[in-house]
């Protein structure tokens, strides 16, 4: 588990517990292995992802004990038609 990527949803299960409990149902921006910040809708954390960090991969998931959503930005190719 070395890739960014990787990193980014081990901090994420280390840091579950406590965003549980302050924050269950937002959506957590994670990049680095460092919590970024809180957000009330994924779209918002979304935005503020490709806003700071370009193309560079960076973690989104909902706050919740079964992991409901994980948004993964590492490796994805722009649209060709």
């Amino acid at each position: 588990m070395g890739t960014a990527l990787a990193l980014d949803v081990k901090a994420y299960r280390r840091l579950l517990p406590g965003l549980l409990s302050e924050h269950r149902g937002k959506f957590v921006l994670i990049r680095a292995a460092d919590q970024i910040q809180i957000f009330d809708t994924r779209d918002e954390a979304l935005a503020e992802g490709y806003k700071r960090f370009k193309r560079e991969p960076f973690f989104v998931s909902e706050i919740e004990p079964l992991e409901a959503l994980v948004e993964v930005t590492h490796g994805l190719e722009p649209c060709r038609t």
